[in-house]
């Protein structure tokens, strides 16, 4: 039998084992269809189809799984799916956005929770690589213009945050805070007298976005925090910060937690903490990565963990705010290598962020390509090809850039928008 053929029969039975669905629902309409019984075990026994992308429609086969929706919950892992109808035997549902290839089903009614083991889901995943903002001259350079998305330019898009309109702040060149408004269809320029303007960090619930200047120890014009904030039309305020002239020479890129606490380190070793309202401050941890180090932070909500990249070592770490602990969690000597933390490598990591799912996402620089860093420390390339310098969009394992130095995700869909520095361009990358 060919693989043509075989895959037109699941097809048909697949169909088949949907219309038996729609019936058995119709008739549930009617009668109410079969309670679950708790004192009957639940049976999982399997699930069709066996592979998909979001929001394919699927159907779990087994026993006792009674007629009403909102006692059921099916997970692919740990994400929960969408329960659409049921009639005892039969659940009908919706693949969620997953991280991951393979999945797990299991199903809990009640204090019943069952795993299908005769086999995993297979998640496919749509993935591209696509241009945002930025346009270069007929020499394939960029520049400084205001003006249409489509029309805009950039001088050396380096650092990016995105916030829950899915605007964008990048920080341009050496002075400019630029703002990719997608309601508007319109780049404006918010400040222009930034010193160095670094990676940023974005609220948890999404509205302000928080800047530093670069220099701190030897500036005599600024050291300060700068706040965005919309319900102060974008305008640029200082934030209080206490700490003395003496204790940080740079920072590099901020991170935030939900109660609007500051942490970054700096180059003598240090992590500091930063209180945005009265300016107080404290250490995190002194003297845990390498001196002289450009250091860059990113906030996890779902593990309250500061991570942690090192440009020059190479290496991620990550401060567990429950545990007070700094812990190492991947990176060895400078290269490109995907596998477990102790075996990844990197090239001139810069800015990260964390993803929806709790991964950390890494602009790779010198390696030309965005990596994904998993809470286990599991590392992959998920966009670029490494030590290829190049502009090329569409699938990301073919998609070329050139020293991406910005990372942000945005909060609305996952998005992953990139500082594509040596392009002059803003690039998006879309998982689903």
């Amino acid at each position: 039998m060919t693989k043509t053929n075989q895959k037109l029969i699941r097809n048909v039975c697949f169909f088949f084992v949907l219309m038996v669905f729609v019936v058995s629902c119709n008739k549930d309409d009617k009668n109410g269809g079969k309670p679950y019984d708790p004192k009957i075990p639940v049976a999982f026994n399997t699930f069709l189809p066996d592979s998909g992308g979001i929001a394919t429609k699927m159907v779990l086969l087994g026993k006792n799984f009674g007629n009403d929706p909102s006692m059921i919950k099916v997970y692919f892992n740990e994400k929960q799916a969408s329960v659409v109808g049921v009639d005892d035997d039969l659940i009908y549902v919706m693949v969620p956005r997953q991280p991951g290839e393979i999945s797990d089903i299991s199903v809990v009614i009640g204090k019943d929770s069952v795993v299908c083991t005769t086999k995993q889901f297979k998640y496919l995943l749509s993935a591209s690589v696509s241009p945002f903002a930025g346009v270069v001259d007929a020499n394939g350079y960029g520049g400084f213009k205001d003006g249409s998305i489509a029309e805009a330019m950039f001088v050396s898009p380096r650092f990016i945050n995105c916030d829950n309109e899915n605007n964008l702040f990048v920080t341009d060149n050496e002075e400019r805070v630029r703002l990719i408004s997608p309601q508007t269809d319109q780049v404006i320029t918010l400040a222009d007298h930034i010193a160095r303007p670094v990676g940023g960090c974005t609220s948890t619930d999404g509205k302000r976005v928080y800047i530093s200047a670069y220099v701190w120890r030897t500036s005599t014009t600024d050291r300060n925090v700068y706040c965005f904030d919309p319900d102060r039309q974008w305008n640029a305020y200082v934030v209080p910060t206490n700490i003395p002239r003496d204790r940080v020479d740079w920072v590099s890129q901020l991170a935030i937690d939900e109660d609007e606490i500051l942490y970054f380190g700096a180059e003598n070793g240090d992590l500091f903490k930063v209180d945005t309202k009265t300016g107080e401050w404290g250490y995190l941890a002194q003297g845990v990565t390498r001196s002289g180090d450009y250091v860059y932070a990113a906030y996890s909500q779902k593990d309250r963990r500061v991570y942690i990249a090192t440009r020059y070592e190479n290496k991620i770490y990550y401060f567990d705010l429950k545990t007070n602990e700094f812990k190492f969690l991947a990176g060895s000597s400078r290269g490109h290598n995907d596998g477990p933390g102790d075996e990844a490598q990197f090239s001139t990591p810069t800015q990260i962020a964390v993803d929806l799912d709790g991964n950390l996402i890494v602009a790779d620089r010198d390696n030309h390509v965005i990596r994904m860093v998993r809470p286990d420390g599991y590392t992959s390339t998920i966009a670029g090809v490494p030590g290829e310098r190049g502009y090329m969009n569409g699938i990301p394992e073919k998609s070329l850039f050139s020293s991406p130095y910005g990372v942000c995700v945005s909060p609305v869909d996952g998005a992953i928008y990139v500082a594509d520095m040596g392009n002059y361009r803003i690039r998006r990358i879309m998982i689903e």
